[in-house]
């Protein structure tokens, strides 16, 4: 061997020891080192490292490898899409999307790194084959995604031939015809011929009609605003449906009219918000105003329609980049609600599931539309049926998440109240039963909802019970810190119920009661509002001398308050070093 290869072997081995440690960027150094010796040669080693990067599925080490070998043949295009998946899922997206493009320039039909840029932008974790086979539904769609109703295009066909018909009527009296044409015969033969006749294609001339008939989107339009009230269910769906129909036909003005026509209705409807932001982009002929589905996907980034048509609009205008990124967001998105667009009416399949007490699946479809929403009724409606599952810690997570989010907080106040008494009688019977362990489980969710002095006494029997001596020692240091905290709480309830006395007294001008009860509620605090008070009813009452000495009363109450304050706080700082110190010799 001679030395040239001598020092190849130390860079390479060098470079794997420091890829085992983890320092990837000097690994590279040294790999760097024996490539600028004999590239070929080294070429075969890295190869060798990189495979059992890929293997075990070190991300780091493969890129730190990759790149080098990439340097030597940047033309190695499927290497530079491996490295950028290994930087996608380091999350590194930068430098994902750097290789990614740089495949895509000097190869533009590179159809997999294409995918993989568009999943990069869309912070997907699909790569490669499955990004294209992901979104090929959407790739092959010619129209707008849009909510089906058979039932709705066929009301408009119906209104369209009562408005043909009503014309044809007008031809005729205009014309002097009249209007049945069968009582003019006068033979009884030809009645008979043509009633048989009639009979025998109704029902095939019904149906031809119903398949010729053309929807005139203007005439339907005026139509049901004459003759329907739009305020009405009924009028509300024929509008809707009319909107989407001219959404189909690419009749985008009078597709917006309808829809506007109807959003005054539903304002809070998202879905129908969507498809106006549609319709409002589409309005112009010949222009594309992108800006008003932007606004919208801003407020509602999880609507899968305004997604899925956003990459239409780009996979009609030929940008073929973004138009990927929106179909694999939207992909993504309708995976996790099981392909439902609507999420409003996903989570009434959750409800349904909910009244047909299949809770597993109700919770987990309701989990779903929470991850994209917080309402006050879907997360009651979730801390319910996690308690009939007795996931109690969870209930109690989603309950406090409501009384964070809401204004009326009554009805949480009453489940949790009678989940507490759940909770205390769950853990008494598991006591009746010596299930020590388990009841203490309990009774620390009780303390979640409402910490008192009994339940915290009844905590350290059940851990003396258990000879927990560092609970019980734990427990009645909180207990004995909630007992001054209750303590000064009714103090402060005694001294404001003073304060409230004292200020009816001032209404009705008693005031030496006033006073009195001013100078109680002075005592148990130094309030400076209280103190003002009192100074202004001495000085009323003409008692000046009083008000020199409530000055200096003051005073020595707030110097008093200041040091006891200071001297707690001592004692709290000697308890902590003492608790440490204690934890120290332990160790």
């Amino acid at each position: 061997m001679d030395k040239s290869d001598e020092q190849i072997d130390k860079y390479l081995a060098e470079g794997e020891k420091l890829m085992g440690s983890k320092l990837y960027d000097r690994s590279m150094i040294e790999f760097n080192k024996a490539l600028e010796i004999d590239s070929k040669s080294v070429e075969k080693a890295l190869q060798d490292i990189y495979q059992r990067c890929m293997a075990s599925g070190d991300y780091a080490g493969l890129i730190a490898v990759g790149s080098n070998l990439l340097l030597k043949k940047p033309e190695n295009f499927e290497l530079a899409n491996i490295i950028g998946n290994a930087y996608r899922k380091s999350e590194d997206f930068s430098q994902a999307e750097k290789l990614y493009e740089h495949v895509l320039n000097h190869d533009p039909e590179n159809k997999v790194a294409a995918y993989n840029l568009a999943a990069t932008l869309a912070n997907s974790q699909l790569f490669d084959n499955a990004v294209s086979s992901a979104i090929s539904e959407f790739e092959g769609m010619d129209s707008f995604k849009l909510p089906e109703s058979e039932e709705g295009e066929l009301k408009l066909i119906e209104i369209q031939k009562k408005i043909i018909e009503k014309k044809r009527l007008a031809a005729e009296k205009k014309s002097g015809k009249k209007v049945a044409e069968e009582t003019e015969k006068s033979e009884a033969g030809k009645k008979q011929e043509s009633e048989t006749k009639e009979k025998e294609t109704k029902d095939e001339k019904s149906e031809e009609e119903s398949q010729s008939v053309e929807i005139n989107p203007l005439e339907v339009f005026k139509y049901i605003r004459s003759h329907v009230d739009l305020e009405s269910e009924e009028g509300f769906n024929l509008i809707l449906n009319l909107g989407f129909h001219c959404l189909r036909h690419s009749q985008y003005d009078l597709a917006w009219r309808s829809l506007t026509r109807v959003s005054f209705l539903h304002p809070d409807n998202e879905t129908l918000e969507s498809f106006l932001a549609l319709a409002h982009a589409l309005r112009k002929e010949g222009e594309i105003d992108t800006d008003k589905l932007f606004s919208f996907l801003g407020k509602h980034p999880y609507n899968r329609y305004a997604n899925v048509n956003l990459g239409i609009i780009y996979k009609n205008q030929k940008n073929m980049l973004l138009a990927r990124k929106y179909f694999i967001v939207a992909k993504e998105m309708l995976d996790k609600s099981d392909g439902y667009y609507d999420m409003a009416e996903y989570e009434a399949l959750g409800m349904q599931y909910y009244k047909e007490e299949s809770y597993e699946q109700a919770l987990k479809v309701l989990q779903v539309v929470r991850s994209e929403k917080e309402t006050v009724e879907l997360l009651n409606n979730i801390g319910k049926i996690q308690i009939e599952l007795e996931h109690y810690s969870e209930a109690l997570e989603t309950f406090a998440k409501i009384e964070e989010i809401s204004t009326d907080k009554s009805e949480v106040k009453k489940i949790l109240k009678s989940l507490n008494q759940t909770f205390l009688q769950e853990a008494e019977s598991l006591l009746e039963d010596r299930k020590f362990y388990n009841a203490l489980e309990f009774l620390k969710l009780s303390e979640q909802i409402e910490r008192t002095i009994p339940l915290l006494e009844r905590m350290i029997d059940v851990s003396s019970l258990m000879k927990d001596d560092q609970t019980v020692r734990f427990l009645k240091e909180q207990l004995a810190e909630l007992k001054v905290e209750e303590a000064l709480r009714e103090k402060e309830e005694h001294r404001q119920q003073k304060i409230r006395d004292a200020h009816n007294f001032m209404v009705h001008h008693q005031y030496r009661k006033a006073i009195e009860f001013y100078e109680d509620a002075l005592r148990l605090k130094a309030d400076k509002e209280v103190f003002v008070k009192l100074a202004n009813l001495y000085k009323k009452t003409k008692q000046m001398p009083m008000v020199e000495d409530l000055t200096n009363r003051f005073n020595k109450l707030v110097e008093l308050e200041q040091r006891m304050a200071q001297y707690e706080e001592d004692q709290r700082r000697k308890k902590r070093v003492a608790i440490e110190d204690g934890e120290e010799t332990s160790t």
